[in-house]
């Protein structure tokens, strides 16, 4: 949160502009949870159709918000804020990942555990982006 205020002071935004992210960012997040929940459930269907929604949900919110970054403007901004927040966050990164790999019929319960640590060891550290790590 406060990285952003930041960047869009940064980016010379007014106040009301930079209200203008939160109410939109709320907004889009709500209908973009309910959406994520329909569409999981729809394609739960079909072998991997979790799965595949959970993969689009972070690439399309990889994308999106790599496109705010690097937007000039406050209209294109705005968008692609308010379309990370309406598809990004269907669900958190790891867990399309851990539902592929539950879905492999030989998995052991320890197996499970000790890859959902690994998993939440490793997203730690690229969610505090310490410059260390990828060195």
């Amino acid at each position: 949160m406060s990285f952003l205020l930041l960047l869009l002071e940064w980016k010379d935004f007014t106040k009301e502009q930079i209200i203008s992210f939160q109410i939109v960012g709320g907004i889009m997040g709500t209908i973009g949870a309910l959406l994520g929940g329909i569409l999981g459930d729809y394609f739960a269907q079909h072998s991997y159709g979790r799965v595949g929604v959970a993969i689009f949900s972070v690439l399309s919110g990889i994308i999106f918000y790599g496109l705010f970054l690097f937007a000039e403007t406050y209209s294109i901004c705005i968008i692609c804020y308010g379309l990370f927040h309406l598809t990004g966050g269907w669900c958190p990164g790891k867990s399309a990942l851990v539902s592929l790999y539950h879905m492999i019929s030989c998995v052991r319960y320890e197996d499970s555990a000790i890859w959902i640590l690994h998993l939440a060891f490793i997203s730690h550290y690229l969610t505090v982006f310490e410059p260390h790590v990828l060195t």
